[in-house]
């Protein structure tokens, strides 16, 4: 690897007399400086300056590269006289712990003579005029499997990168962010723990590579590496760098004034030294500038923090998630698209602000979890509605408090979401108990569990839920708007066309405004005309998922794809049908909206049959009536599925349908998913 790095050296080198390669510890400074002049790229003089311990010996180490034997008076004039008229390159390496000689010894060299040339390794730069300066990142995946391979073979003659082999190694190599010395200790470590184990452990700690004794920056160890860099750093860049460890998405300038302790100094400042130290990397192509330690580096300073140092440091992260997110939930209300830019940004501070380490730390979580719960019913991501599902009260725990009904609502999205219809029931029950009308969060329980109530196929519910989201002047319009749309579904989907047109034509208003911000008025007005007009469905389906693009309301986005490939599939248009249920199948399955992955499995069915697959289709409908998650079958659906049964059971013989029925009820829902998207990419 290395070629576009020794490229970019290559041509700092002829442009420049001063440059330096910086990058973390363990990036592999050394090793492409020794690469280039391996390959004869420059008449090197090196200066190894990682055992000098004292600034005032580098001039010493410098004379004795140079060959200045004996003692002298006057080692400046020694070293210009020496390389001065010279054609030469100064190497000085590893400059960072004694970066003031180390800069003075530089000048000295670059003013002996206009073909003098200073080429530096460090982690940080010298700051001299004029210094062009190549930083070193982690290795590209492609790098890191070619790097890994070659160090675990050296260990284990049957070390061979199959295609789960690679997918185990990319992610240890994510886990390392790339860097060299990491990933070689780490398939140095492959032959003793296997690929799996060493990939699961590092997600714990970084013992697994560590070696069993190491220190000082000569040492190959990643956690010396990095403590090397932060014994350097001024007492208030190591409490910004300590604090920053448990921010796992890195931070914007914004969140400093949340993370950074009062008293400890300036922290633009501060933040800067970490940047120079080659700790914390910055994006600058993001909007806002984006600063991230890297992983293996963010890990040590999490071992720096005692339990309350940490338990102080996690308050402050959710002290800056709470403001972010609460921004982001009003721009959410107004349906604004930078709300789900701005969610999406910090989705893995997020994240963990919102796990919980100890009984302690789940008191006072609820306003977070509810707010964030508001995001991510729109915008499913896994990990987030991991982080809520956990944070349902214990059965038999007693009368919740707000805080705990807080928790509950998001613990019931979260089921809700993942089509765990019983347990949202109960969770959003428990939180609507408690929360009075009038309660800024009580619509937002009440949002909730209206959809899950269409999961069960309760109208009367589904009903009520939506005149309350009417009548509360508080609800936003797009909230209402979606209540009537759910309360007309229901009507449809039970076989009441009338009284889902009373519903659309008694809030025509209301649904014209939601029309122009939300996508699932569109999806609502594409339900309605599926049967009547097809064609017209499927423009309505299409500006559904436009303005759930858009808004990056990904479950709207993804029904409305559902409520597409439905027409499509008994329009007869396999080539059309195929590729839409293969798509939106993968992507519900994806997020783990469970009952619209059920929804796209039974409208498959359609299909299987119509192209010869009827005993694959009787092992999915089979699967989806034994499995929990799927939603119930209700009104029209009934019959069609009804009839596809009897078409599937005069096709196939007795025993053929007995063992179908029978895989149906063991295989997992992963498998039937893999199996059916096969299939369908057969068709495509």
């Amino acid at each position: 690897g290395r070629a576009a790095e020794l490229e970019a050296l290559t041509a700092a080198l002829d442009a420049h007399r001063i440059v330096s390669v910086v990058g973390p510890g363990g990036a592999g400074k050394t090793r492409l400086v020794q690469e280039l002049i391996d390959r004869g790229g420059l008449t090197p003089v090196v200066v190894d300056l990682a055992p000098v311990e004292d600034e005032s010996d580098v001039l010493a180490r410098a004379a004795g590269a140079l060959g200045i034997q004996g003692s002298t008076e006057d080692l400046d004039s020694a070293l210009v006289d020496v390389v001065g008229g010279r054609a030469v390159t100064l190497v000085l390496h590893s400059c960072e712990h004694v970066l003031g000689a180390a800069r003075a010894l530089a000048e000295r060299f670059l003013g002996a003579g206009p073909d003098v040339a200073v080429l530096a390794t460090s982690r940080v730069r010298l700051g001299l005029p004029g210094e062009k300066v190549v930083r070193l990142a982690g290795l590209g995946p492609e790098e890191q499997v070619e790097l890994f391979r070659d160090r675990a073979s050296l260990l284990r003659d049957d070390f061979v990168v199959t295609a789960e082999v690679e997918a185990l190694v990319r992610s240890i190599g994510r886990q390392l962010d790339g860097l060299p010395l990491a990933l070689e200790l780490a398939a140095g470590r492959e032959a003793v723990f296997g690929l799996a184990q060493l990939d699961a452990q590092l997600a714990v700690a970084l013992d697994v590579v560590e070696p069993a004794t190491a220190g000082g920056p000569g040492r190959k160890s990643v956690t010396s590496a990095v403590e090397w860099s932060y014994g350097l750093l001024s007492p208030g860049a190591r409490d910004l760098f300590d604090q920053l460890s448990v921010a796992p998405g890195g931070v914007t300038l914004e969140a400093l004034d949340h993370l950074f302790p009062e008293g400890a100094g300036p922290a633009a400042a501060a933040l800067g030294e970490l940047v120079e130290a080659s700790l914390v990397d910055v994006d600058l192509g993001a909007d806002p500038p984006r600063y991230r330690a890297l992983e293996v580096v963010r890990r040590v300073g999490l071992e720096h923090l005692s339990p309350a140092q940490r338990a102080d440091a996690r308050g402050r992260l959710r002290a800056w998630m709470t403001a972010h997110v609460g921004r982001t939930e009003n721009l959410r209300m107004s349906r604004s698209a930078l709300s789900t830019v701005l969610f999406r940004r910090e989705l893995a501070n997020l994240a963990a602000a919102l796990a919980v380490e100890s009984a302690a730390e789940r008191e006072g979580l609820g306003p977070l979890a509810a707010e964030a719960s508001t995001l991510v019913y729109d915008d499913p991501q896994v990990e987030i509605l991991e982080r809520l599902r956990v944070l349902a009260p214990a059965p038999g725990s007693g009368p919740l408090d707000e805080d705990q009904a807080l928790c509950s609502l998001a613990a019931g999205v979260a089921a809700w979401i993942g089509g765990e219809t019983e347990a949202a029931e109960d969770l959003l029950a428990a939180a609507l108990a408690v929360l009075p009308p009038g309660h800024p969060r009580r619509w937002s329980a009440t949002f909730a569990a209206m959809p899950n109530a269409m999961f069960t196929g309760d109208v009367g519910a589904v009903e009520a839920m939506a005149r309350e989201l009417l009548d509360d002047p508080t609800v936003p319009d797009f909230a209402a708007a979606v209540g009537v749309g759910c309360a007309a579904l229901m009507r449809l989907y039970t076989g009441d066309v009338d009284g889902a047109q009373a519903w659309i034509d008694d809030q025509a208003d209301l649904l014209d405004r939601g029309s122009a911000t939300d996508g699932f008025v569109a999806f609502t007005y594409g339900e309605m005309a599926a049967a009547p007009d097809p064609d017209a469905a499927v423009e309505w389906y299409a500006r559904s998922a436009r303005l759930s693009d858009a808004m990056g309301t990904t479950y709207t986005r993804e029904i409305a794809r559902i409520g597409r490939a439905a027409v499509l599939v008994r329009q007869g248009s396999i080539g059309e049908a195929a590729p839409a249920c293969r798509d939106v199948i993968r992507a519900t399955a994806r997020i783990g909206m469970w009952p619209q992955v059920w929804t796209t499995l039974r409208i498959t069915c359609e299909l299987l049959v119509a192209v010869g697959e009827h005993e694959l289709a009787l092992v999915v409908l089979a699967a989806a009536e034994h499995d929990p998650k799927a939603s119930t079958v209700m009104g029209p659906e009934i019959e069609r599925l009804a009839g596809l049964r009897a078409e599937i059971d005069d096709a196939l013989p007795a025993a053929v349908r007995s063992a179908a029925e029978a895989r149906g009820r063991t295989a997992t829902r992963g498998e039937l998913v893999e199996e059916v998207v096969a299939v369908l990419a057969g068709l495509a």
